[in-house]
């Protein structure tokens, strides 16, 4: 009968608090909204912009994939180059077919906070079949928030 006690209070106090509250239990989920949120053809991009830095937080649908060899690629409007500390065109890329998922690439900005105009392109391979490159064209606002880390919420 202890032993029996002992489970209830184990499931009461451990296993009902990870169901109820998730994210606060298992520390993945955040309330953190991305500066911006874009989605093509079964890619979605989340940026964020941080003191520093930009952070891109690629994922996919189930069926698709990022390929890795083709990488991904940044590039900025002409006159606006001087307000990262990278070099652009910059390509991203990898060893393998693909990507794990998500993809989190973090980019230097440089001068004061501001918005920035970014383009990325990525080739994305659907149940490993055929690809095709997509692009996406976005403007981070300035920065907002200093110290967090955001997630690159698995899919």
């Amino acid at each position: 009968m202890a032993l029996r006690d002992s489970s209830l209070s184990l499931l009461r106090f451990i296993v009902l608090p990870a169901i109820a509250w998730p994210g606060t239990v298992l520390g993945q989920a955040s309330d953190i909204t991305p500066d911006v949120h874009a989605s093509h053809d079964g890619v979605t991009l989340d940026a964020y912009a941080r003191d520093g830095r930009i952070i891109f937080c690629f994922n996919a649908e189930k069926q698709m994939k990022i390929a890795s060899e083709y990488g991904v690629e940044f590039s900025v409007p002409k006159g606006q180059a001087r307000y990262w500390d990278e070099s652009l065109p910059k390509v991203v890329a990898g060893t393998q077919p693909y990507f794990d998922l998500p993809v989190r690439i973090e980019l230097k900005t440089r001068g004061s906070s501001r918005a920035r105009q970014i383009s990325t392109e990525l080739g994305v391979c659907v149940n490993a079949e055929y690809c095709t490159p997509i692009r996406f064209e976005i403007t981070v606002p300035a920065s907002n928030a200093s110290g967090e880390r955001p997630p690159c919420p698995a899919g």
